[in-house]
């Protein structure tokens, strides 16, 4: 996760560079239900509709992500490719999840190093000495 959430980073600095900023407006947001192969179980997931102009021209694309602070009518910033207007991202969003990745592979690597320290005193019965009445 640590190191799936630093190249995640390294890629959203890298598309940040590449990638200029402008304000869209959320037109829509659909609400789908997908089906897991050989499964009765639905996924729901969200498609964003939004619409943005570049130079003047318009463009209306979805996102290929939600949060759920959007609402239809708000106003968000999006990165778009310079090249290929039509080519859109929230890089902000992106940062996000990386640090989120981040702090959760750090949170478990301290959490096993604990839980391995008292399996290590537990398995040299230190453990079950100090705890007797």
């Amino acid at each position: 996760m640590i190191v799936g959430g630093c190249f995640g980073l390294l890629y959203a600095d890298r598309l940040s560079k590449k990638y200029e900023s402008t304000t869209a407006r959320i037109e829509d947001i659909q609400i789908k239900y997908k089906y897991a192969q050989n499964s009765k179980r639905k996924t729901k997931f969200y498609r964003v509709w939004i619409s943005y102009q570049v130079d003047g021209i318009p463009y209306k694309t979805s996102l290929g992500h939600y949060q759920s602070s959007w609402e239809t009518g708000n106003s968000i910033k999006i990165d778009y490719d310079p090249q290929d207007p039509a080519k859109v991202t929230t890089i902000g969003g992106n940062r996000l999840i990386c640090k989120l990745l981040i702090g959760i592979g750090l949170v478990t690597l301290v959490l096993l190093y604990g839980f391995t320290k008292l399996i290590n005193k537990m398995y040299k019965g230190n453990f079950w000495k100090q705890a007797s009445y």
